[in-house]
């Protein structure tokens, strides 16, 4: 039986509308982007030149075993997916 713990980095960029306000058009991004990518993304950065923002989450796998008689496998995912 084999085991392993591993985690990643998840990263989207979007684009911006034209008309774009970082004051009154934040919140409506970050729930743009959970409605459209699912929930724990986090903004790491906009550019008003390029009209874009990026965000990224973990996405973790707590665990994956294998049986080694066969083929199959179990994951076990973390609470916060």
């Amino acid at each position: 039986m084999t085991t392993g713990a591993t985690s990643s980095l998840e990263r989207i960029t979007i684009k911006l509308p034209d008309d774009f306000d970082p004051q009154r058009h934040g919140c409506a991004i970050e729930l743009r982007i959970a409605k459209e990518y699912g929930a724990g993304f986090v903004i790491d950065s906009v550019n008003l030149t390029r009209k874009t923002v990026t965000a990224s989450r973990l996405a973790a796998i707590a665990e994956v075993t294998q049986d080694e008689h066969d083929e199959s496998f179990q994951a076990r995912v973390g609470a916060s997916l």
